[in-house]
């Protein structure tokens, strides 16, 4: 390697410490913002201890199955293993921001570009707005750096013809999957694919090879990079593969995987970077008003690469190179735009890509291709032999188009798009004062005048060294403020007073709040405390977890105030602590009151006794009986709907009851009930019965709704539905409760005195307050009767919907042929919780069951005094097991995920057989 080349890396090594890392306190402030913030240096002093299974999160989850964690990529169990500190999460980050620069760097120098230009495009690349806005998603930045790492793998190859340099491109493409983020490796797999076919196809660097070797070449290269790559990565693809059946992500929607398309109205954001504002106060003090959000988005490339990638595009002789390039950059740039064009609808049917949501992460491969054309161009320029007044021609008319461009979107571009012009933010950015324009205004000028200039100093070191710092001032005006922030400082043991309160009284935690404080143990920094939680930030959920708690990818949300209300869901996980520093959230839980037995009211509705129901067609009686059925005509849809008018009050608490049935086949659309009137049907005055709670034979069903401080003059209480698959209701009552609070059964001691469910117990700096759940069950415990269910529907109908279930003495169980009664209330006597196994010592007097509060998931293994014994999935997502000997037994639940164990073999085998084969081909070639 030249003295040059490795100074130009060490350089890279240490510029994004500069970029990001200036006047922080990079030894204990992680620099990455939001999720890199409350998930990143959690999870990765987590994935130090190479634990298969996190019982912090969601009341236990299979680490290795949880895309994005990269709890089985080497270099960052490594680094956290010598550095379980903030200052390894950011050598972490930082090094691919580095290593992408170098092998972009590397990459280019392979194509025979000289040292100025390569420099360039490694610059474009590892600061691009998409990299910088990016920080945030960690697992992005370790994902992309690989994009120039696989094509210099596949680059050296075909220049080498070495098998040890093919093998080293499969593990290329294993480690950028052991990344841990697919949808990248994915985008990363769609430019070097293509790549391979066109560089082995056109034959540079063997000319006179006839195509059908040249085919046989590509077709090698493929069958060993990219399968290569997978089994390399088995460890971490088996894993996925076996929870895809088991998790919300199967099979998302067309909302759901067009969300964050790059919309035609922010294309001035390619030059104008903050013109819709910015995500935070800083030099651009405009707030961001485009559409959300402003990180997804991000496409900047910097003024001088977009300049200097439509130069490669006129200027003569290009290289075969740049068609390429110029062909990822188009196709990137469409697929970014996502529902803006008619292209991603037919993307949807794409699979594997549609798995995966956010369009405009297709800014990645825009990038890489703009850094490349920058740097064939810079080095067309270095060496071009174009006539002065062809060269200046040509930069005249690449300015004025520059400059046009400028204008009208400071001039005229609200015209085609008016609704700007209604937002006060777009009036502010546009004044030539503002640095949203005069900045990128400035920039450009100076691209030009050094484009100028390289005509005649293009052989001057300096003059390669003005543009490329003149790059990084573009890139770090952009990226600096993207990411100034209010850092906290924390370190793994940092105290917090409510995390040490709980560990004086150990059991799980549900906070409430995901914006906010990590004071409030907000997942996933609680992993910071050791104090397990319910609920996760995560992109991965099993759909059995999701359709019992409701929680989803935001972390606490879900029916907050029906879980807190209902208490049998939050129960059963052994949620013995709320945490919330809400005012609002405090009043709520105030007004949850243990109670004996129902609470006292004024009865508005018996049954269809009751004078003044009200049957709309398709909906009818009988009897007692009421029949609701939906009816389509054409597009047209009916509901079957009964309603019957009645005094509704503001700020009350009413109890709808009801029983209902489907009689004949199922359901597809839901029961509503709600109350209705004008101006009044919102959500929060509807209540949803999913069909799969719902069976042949009569089941009761009993709500709370609330009001609030308008009510309408005439309101209905009305139960109706559009499913054309009839369902009959009966006993339908309403109830105005005498009080507001909400009457909850208090399951163990009685509710006389202190007649609140969740007790204050502790209130925190910071308006922080802890509650204790009265009602919270143990982690491992018995019970005297076992229900048979089908399903998370079974399970939903009883946590949530039946009047007078009681978890704290009957347990719901898949895989049993009958109800289990008069079990034994056997005694824990003694517990040990470890990460993956859990050891209990029991006496029982008979046949007993036992319940354990932690998730079930595929390769849980129970035993009784060493034997195996099944594992019943209880409550739809928990874990049980029949003990029917009496006596003392010795009880252990230990995690072997064969997925993993498989996939560790498969890995392992396959990297060495790869280089074993590589190495042997290789030398029996050289002899």
């Amino acid at each position: 390697m030249k003295r040059t080349d490795a100074a130009i890396l060490a350089l890279y090594l240490l510029l994004p410490w500069f970029f990001f890392g200036l006047g922080v306190d990079v030894l204990r402030a992680p620099l990455a913002p939001g999720d890199g913030y409350i998930s990143g240096l959690p999870t990765k002093l987590f994935g130090a201890s190479l634990s298969a299974w996190n019982p912090y999160l969601q009341a236990g989850t299979f680490t290795f199955k949880d895309i994005g964690f990269q709890f089985l990529y080497l270099p960052s169990v490594v680094v956290m293993a010598l550095f379980p500190n903030p200052f390894g999460y950011n050598l972490l980050i930082l090094s691919h921001y580095a290593l992408a620069g170098m092998f972009t760097f590397l990459f280019l120098r392979k194509l025979r570009l000289d040292a100025p230009p390569a420099f360039l495009g490694g610059l474009a690349f590892m600061f691009c707005g998409f990299a910088s806005a990016h920080l945030a998603h960690y697992m992005i930045i370790v994902t992309m750096a690989y994009l120039p790492i696989l094509l210099y793998a596949i680059e050296t190859w075909l220049q080498s013809r070495r098998w040890l340099h093919l093998a080293l491109a499969a593990l290329a493409f294993g480690l950028n999957l052991f990344g841990d983020y697919p949808a990248v490796s994915l985008y990363i797999g769609m430019v070097s694919f293509p790549y391979l076919w066109f560089r082995a196809l056109t034959g540079q660097e063997s000319p006179g090879e006839p195509l059908l070797a040249r085919l046989k070449t590509a077709l090698l290269a493929s069958a060993v990079i990219f399968p290569g790559g997978v089994a390399i990565a088995a460890a971490q693809v088996f894993p996925i593969l076996e929870s895809l059946p088991l998790v919300t992500r199967e099979k998302i929607s067309y909302e759901f995987f067009a969300s964050f398309s790059f919309p035609l109205y922010q294309l001035p954001m390619l030059l104008f970077p903050y013109l819709f504002g910015a995500n935070r106060e800083s030099l651009f003090p405009a707030p961001y008003f485009g559409e959300p959000n402003l990180m997804e988005l991000t496409g900047y490339v910097g003024i001088l690469p977009l300049f200097l990638s439509a130069l490669a595009l006129l200027l003569p002789k290009r290289d075969r190179q740049v068609y390429f390039w110029a062909l990822v950059a188009l196709g990137a740039f469409l697929l970014a735009l996502g529902d803006s064009t008619p292209l991603y609808r037919l993307m949807y049917r794409v699979p594997l890509y549609n798995m995966f949501r956010v369009p405009a992460r297709n800014w990645l491969e825009f990038s890489f291709a703009t850094a490349a054309l920058s740097a064939l161009a810079a080095q067309a320029l270095l060496h071009q032999t174009l006539e002065k007044k062809t060269y200046f021609l040509l930069l005249a008319a690449l300015s004025a188009a520059f400059l046009a461009w400028s204008g009208f979107v400071l001039f005229g571009w609200d015209s085609l798009f008016p609704h700007l012009r209604e937002q006060e933010a777009w009036l502010q950015n546009l004044r030539l004062s503002s640095p949203t324009v005069y900045l990128p205004l400035a920039f450009l000028m100076l691209s030009i005048l050094g484009l100028a200039l390289l005509y005649r100093y293009r052989q001057t070191p300096f003059m390669w060294g003005a543009l490329s710092l003149l790059l990084l001032a573009d890139l770090f005006t952009f990226g600096r403020p993207f990411n100034e922030y209010p850092r906290l400082l924390f370190v793994e043991g940092q105290p917090n007073p409510a995390a040490e309160y709980i560990r004086q009284a150990p059991g799980r935690v549900y906070p409430l709040n995901f914006q906010g404080q990590e004071r409030e143990l907000q997942p996933n920094l609680n992993m910071l405390y050791g104090i397990p939680v319910i609920n996760a930030y995560s992109n991965i959920w099993l759909k059995d977890y999701v359709a019992i708690t409701t929680f989803n990818l935001d972390a606490p949300a879900g029916r907050k105030r029906d879980l807190i209300a209902n208490n049998r869901v939050l129960s059963v996980l052994s949620t013995r602590y709320l945490i919330t520093s809400s005012a609002e959230q405090k009043d709520y839980i105030a007004r949850v009151k243990a109670s004996g037995g129902n609470q006292p009211g004024e009865v508005l509705v018996q049954g269809f006794d009751s004078p003044g129901w009200e049957f709309v067609s398709p909906a009818s009686a009988s009897g007692t009986i009421a029949t609701l059925q939906g009816r389509r005509e054409g597009k047209k849809k009916e509901p079957g709907l009964l309603q019957i008018s009645f005094p509704i009050q503001p700020n009350a608490t009413y109890q709808v009851t009801l029983e209902a049935r489907i009689p004949v086949g199922t359901a597809a659309k839901p029961l509503i009930v709600d109350f209705f009137g004008k101006n009044y049907d919102g959500a929060g005055q509807e209540r949803l019965i999913d069909p799969l709670t719902i069976t042949k034979t009569f089941r009761s069903y009993r709500f709370l709704i609330f009001t609030h401080d308008y009510v309408p003059a005439e309101s209905y209480l009305r139960v109706f539905t559009y499913s054309e698959q009839p369902y009959e209701v009966r006993n339908v009552t309403l109830t105005r409760l005498e009080s507001q609070d909400i009457p909850v059964p208090l399951w163990q001691g009685e509710a006389e005195g202190d007649t609140a469910l969740y007790r204050r117990v502790y209130d925190a700096p910071n308006d922080i307050t802890l509650y204790e759940n009265r009602n919270a069950l143990p982690r491992a415990r018995f019970v005297e009767r076992v229900i048979p269910v089908n399903g998370w529907g079974d399970v939903f109908y009883y946590l949530w919907l039946a009047p007078e279930f009681d978890p704290s003495t009957t347990a719901l169980a898949e895989g049993l042929p009958s109800e289990w009664t008069g079990l034994s209330l056997g005694e824990i006597l003694e517990e040990t919780y470890e990460n993956e196994t859990v050891t209990l010592r029991i006496r029982t007097n008979s046949q007993a069951f036992l319940v354990l509060a932690d998730t079930w998931y595929p390769g849980w293994k129970a035993f009784i005094d060493g034997q195996e014994t099944p594992i019943y999935k209880t409550y739809g997502t928990l874990r049980g097991i029949s003990i029917g000997a009496p006596g003392e037994h010795r009880i252990e639940f230990r995690f072997v995920p064969m997925s993993f164990y498989l996939g560790l073999g498969v890995s392992l085998i396959s990297t060495l057989l790869l280089f074993l084969t590589a190495l042997s081909l290789d030398r029996r070639k050289m002899t």
